[in-house]
């Protein structure tokens, strides 16, 4: 007996709330990760967070044929991008990781991901 389309699309999206659930709880895990001021090095956790943060981003579909790229910042760029910001004297930058004319958004403010 073949599945009807109402089943086959019920459950994609059953899998894609899933999938979102799982990103929303790997942004928040990223986002304790990341320190409030100017810090350099690696973290197992934050790496190992952004890695399955990707992962399940590849598969939350296209929405109206649209998706937007995300590149989540290593531990040296969001320490290196708020360094310069305060040798400018840009506490805006300093908060979101990156200038606002390089065309990034930051999630609650504390996450740097370029677009």
């Amino acid at each position: 007996m073949t599945e009807s389309l109402l089943n086959t699309a019920i459950r994609h999206f059953e899998a894609v709330e899933a999938n979102l659930g799982k990103a929303e709880a790997l942004v928040n895990e990223i986002e304790s990760a990341i320190p409030s001021g100017i810090a350099f090095g690696q973290d197992v956790d934050y790496e190992r967070n952004c890695r399955d943060f990707t992962a399940v981003y590849a598969e939350l579909p296209k929405i109206d044929g649209w998706k937007p790229d995300i590149a989540l910042m290593d531990f040296d760029e969001i320490g290196q991008s708020r360094l310069d910001a305060q040798e400018v004297g840009e506490i805006e930058c300093v908060m979101s990781g990156r200038a606002s004319n390089s065309r990034t958004f930051s999630i609650a403010s504390r996450i740097p991901i370029s677009v």
